[in-house]
């Protein structure tokens, strides 16, 4: 696959500053989602350069790393070619949105529920 590298690069600097350096870290959770839970069905280039293209031009909104997760994984529907890869990744956007939903009044089951999208690390 013939890539960019300086380019890119530039733009995931760019994405990560921009966004009060939140991007790097959710670009890594969402990889190891991708290769532990999701059977490396998605390119991890490819994941990348959407979250990336998503972020570049965005300011920091406030989110935390689960608003992020929960909104990366959103843009991941656009790779999705095949009915498992549909199935994985709905159970884990709604994973997710549940665990920020819980945050407040049940914060162990919040938990709980963000280990099942991403697991142990």
């Amino acid at each position: 696959m013939y890539t960019y590298c300086v380019t890119d690069l530039s733009n995931l600097s760019t994405a990560n500053k921009n966004n009060h350096y939140m991007i790097k870290p959710l670009i890594r959770l969402l990889k190891y989602w991708n290769r532990k839970h999701n059977y490396k069905s998605f390119s991890s280039y490819r994941i990348e350069k959407i979250i990336v293209n998503k972020y570049q031009s965005s300011q920091y909104q406030g989110y935390d790393l689960k608003t992020y997760l929960l909104t990366g994984l959103k843009s991941l529907s656009g790779l999705v070619e095949y009915n498992y890869q549909k199935e994985k990744l709905d159970k884990a956007i709604y994973n997710v949105q549940e665990a920020i939903n819980d945050e407040e009044k049940y914060p162990t089951l919040a938990l709980k529920e963000i280990k099942e999208v991403i697991g142990e690390i």
